[in-house]
């Protein structure tokens, strides 16, 4: 479930290590998982694909 932090104090600092530290306190499947919750709801803002191909790179082929 989501949860909604307000910061009282403006330092940043604290912030990134607090945020830093809540992560690693996840397991890996817990992160996966979160990762891509916020990919979802990057979608749900865009409302389309969150990279539109360029037609720019590498095509990588694993034999």
């Amino acid at each position: 479930m989501a949860k909604l932090i307000l910061h009282t104090r403006p330092d940043l600092d604290a912030i990134k290590e607090r945020r830093l530290q809540e992560n690693l306190a996840l397991t890996h499947q817990e992160r996966l998982k979160k990762a891509f919750e916020l990919m979802r709801l990057s979608l749900l803002f865009k409302n389309g694909v969150i990279k539109k191909p360029q037609g720019k790179g590498f095509v990588l082929k694993f034999k």
